[in-house]
């Protein structure tokens, strides 16, 4: 998505492009046998029908390469402008911060500013209380079992978040009780995400 512009922009200035589009800019005179044998070269591999489908596509290119271009530089223009940055969002479980990190790298090579990570269900942001030990076999037993491997999995979370993201502005926002399907919970989300509400 970061690069369709910039994609767009070397389609339009393909040589390949130019000679498919030259019929439907009135360039037949400019449509030389040598382009017509390369035509014939690509319809034996491809097939007629889709070379025929491509052509009919270009040629509803007529009279918007133009727009097509301004369009697509001002794309550009705008996700690389210093008003613009990027926010990943991810969850706390291994494969994710892996492929999250691997984004965030890209993105940082390719010279985009990612501004903040997300990590969106975080246990991390749960705050369990110091529970005294029930008696053993007991229901309550079971559920503070329970309470304190949830604890367990919050600190392994956190501890990869950490790892994963140092020296990032990381927003953790955690699992809610109920899902967000109003304006109510997506209040509580916005208070998450700008800090007013911990």
């Amino acid at each position: 998505f970061l690069d369709a512009s910039a994609r767009l922009l070397r389609l339009l200035d393909n040589t390949i492009f130019k000679i498919l589009t030259a019929p439907a800019r009135g360039g037949f005179k400019v449509f030389s046998f040598a382009a017509q044998q390369f035509l014939r070269t690509v319809s034996r591999v491809i097939g007629a029908r889709v070379v025929a489908d491509s052509l009919a596509f270009f040629a509803a290119f007529e009279g918007m390469e133009s727009g097509f271009r301004k369009r697509a530089d001002a794309v550009r223009k705008l996700i690389r402008g210093s008003s613009t940055a990027v926010c990943l969002v991810t969850t706390p479980r291994l494969d994710q911060l892996t492929e999250t990190t691997w984004l965030r790298d890209q993105l940082q090579r390719a010279d985009y500013q990612c501004a903040a990570l997300v990590v969106n269900r975080s246990l991390a942001r749960i705050h369990l209380p110091d529970i005294p030990s029930p008696p053993a076999g007991s229901l309550l037993a079971r559920q503070v079992t329970r309470v304190r491997q949830l604890g367990d999995l919050a600190e392994r979370e956190a501890l990869m978040v950490q790892e994963a993201f140092e020296g990032d502005v990381v927003i953790e926002v955690p699992t809610f009780s109920e899902d967000i399907h109003d304006i109510t919970g997506l209040q509580l989300f916005a208070d998450v995400l700008d800090g007013t509400r911990q």
